[in-house]
């Protein structure tokens, strides 16, 4: 029931094949502290009521297809110490993950400074710079994406990797990150252990 769910600590729905917007009933689940719905298919902004969800330490929202911005209200999440926004179209979302909570605390701060849509602040303005077109940033993508690719090939057939590899590829990437699906190892994952 209600209650039940307003005690739920964990979702992962990575990689299930969500679609459509982000849920704004996620904010009702105030008890949940890893919320996993990357590599999917979800369009349109992040609520900004995700903000309100003061529980949260881990949030992965990477390689969707959202847009728009990163909220002021995310501010708030005071207790976030793993942030993954990246592989979607965020104005200003950070570039690549962030996995210590002091990163992704620097990044929150940034946000209360402006309302989205004002001028940029100097902080803003850097991290806008994260996301640039430069020869840096480049390489950043294609580093974020053969990590991503070892990250979830120790346990996704090689039919589902060409399909994820086929959908959210980066531009300008090599087939250095398709020769490396050939070697499969057992690499470590977040999510060992979490399916069942």
């Amino acid at each position: 029931g209600a209650a039940g769910a307003r005690g739920l600590v964990r979702v992962d729905w990575s990689c299930v094949r969500l679609s459509g917007v982000v849920p704004e009933e996620f904010v009702r689940l105030t008890s949940l502290e890893l919320l996993d719905i990357g590599i999917n298919r979800l369009t349109g902004t992040i609520p900004p009521s995700i903000g309100a969800m003061s529980s949260l330490e881990f949030l992965l929202m990477n390689n969707n297809e959202l847009t728009g911005e990163v909220q002021k209200s995310f501010a708030g999440l005071g207790n976030l110490c793993h942030l993954e926004l990246q592989g979607n179209a965020l104005a200003n979302g950070p570039a690549s993950f962030l996995e210590k909570k002091e990163e992704v605390q620097a990044f929150l701060s940034t946000l209360k400074s402006n309302e989205p849509g004002e001028p940029g602040s100097g902080a803003k303005t850097k991290v806008r710079k994260l996301g640039g077109r430069s020869e840096a940033s480049k390489r950043r993508k294609q580093d974020m994406y053969s990590e991503e690719m070892e990250r979830w090939k120790a346990y996704v057939s090689e039919e589902e990797m060409e399909r994820w590899k086929a959908r959210w590829k980066p531009q300008g990437a090599t087939a250095n990150a398709s020769a490396t699906t050939a070697t499969a190892t057992s690499t470590a994952s977040p999510q060992d252990g979490k399916k069942g």
